[in-house]
């Protein structure tokens, strides 16, 4: 009977090579760090596809612990980073060393931009009031050069236009709940500080008001133009208000309608 040979090859080395080569890329290492704010306002920091979040703030620097850190994996990789060198709505922060412990997952460099995406468009949509959202999702989007990976692991529009609105509707006054009200100053005056309301007028023992804004420059335009348009709706009227109601001073060459007066 034949003895039959089985040989055995060592190919340990090639795994512990491998095995190494991940661990390294799972050290965190220098690097630009992005920052996207959480549904609280508080800071998260991108990394080489990890992401941290506020652990202890510590003499002149931060430190960060893993997002998953209280996740199944238990992972116990932190970094410093200086303090915030930007400024409370654009935070930007400077990395200074790590505890030399590898993280215990991999990362995702598509999930950090998708969230770094959805913070953008909640921001800019807070600070520029008049862009609608859908616009500002498609310039961020063409912007960023998302992938269509990236692309489909965004919420659906609806979503983000209602994060958008609600974001919104935070920084402004709430609704009177009757007509007699002090209108802010930033209502009531142009950007660059002139007035804006030129009407404001309660009658009927003070159970009706009537408000007209306008800047100076929108009734000295309106005054010469040749042809105006004036379109009221009642649909979309704020609570305690009855219509509103807007004049336009139409350019004739172009053809272009520009609201001059709303009340």
């Amino acid at each position: 009977m034949t003895k039959l040979k089985i040989s055995y090859k060592d190919d340990s080395s090639s795994s512990i090579n491998i095995s190494s080569s991940q661990q390294s890329n799972r050290l965190p290492q220098a690097g630009e760090i992005s920052v996207y704010k959480s549904t609280r306002g508080g800071d998260f920091l991108c990394l080489h596809g990890y992401t941290y979040q506020i652990d202890r703030r510590m003499k002149n620097k931060i430190k960060w612990k893993c997002k998953e850190s209280r996740n199944k994996t238990r992972c116990g990789s932190k970094i410093y980073t200086t303090e915030n060198v930007g400024t409370d709505r654009i935070s930007a922060y400077k990395y200074l060393g790590s505890n030399d412990v590898f993280h215990s997952h991999d990362g995702d460099n598509d999930q950090n931009k998708v969230a770094i995406f959805q913070s953008q468009v909640k921001d800019t949509g807070t600070n520029n009031r008049t862009v609608p959202p859908s616009r500002i999702i498609n310039q961020l989007a063409t912007s960023m050069k998302l992938t269509d990976k990236q692309l489909g692991m965004i919420p659906l529009h609806a979503t983000l236009y209602y994060r958008v609105y609600r974001a919104r509707s935070k920084t402004v006054p709430p609704l009177p709940k009757s007509v007699k009200f002090d209108i802010p100053t930033t209502f009531s005056t142009t950007s660059s500080d002139e007035k804006f309301i030129f009407f404001d007028h309660l009658y009927c023992k003070q159970t009706k008001r009537i408000i007209a804004f306008g800047s100076p420059m929108q009734l000295k335009k309106l005054f010469t133009s040749k042809l105006i348009c004036v379109d009221g709706t009642f649909s979309i009227c704020p609570r305690k208000h009855k219509q509103l109601l807007i004049i336009q001073a139409i350019d004739q060459q172009r053809y272009d309608g520009k609201p001059m007066i709303v009340y």
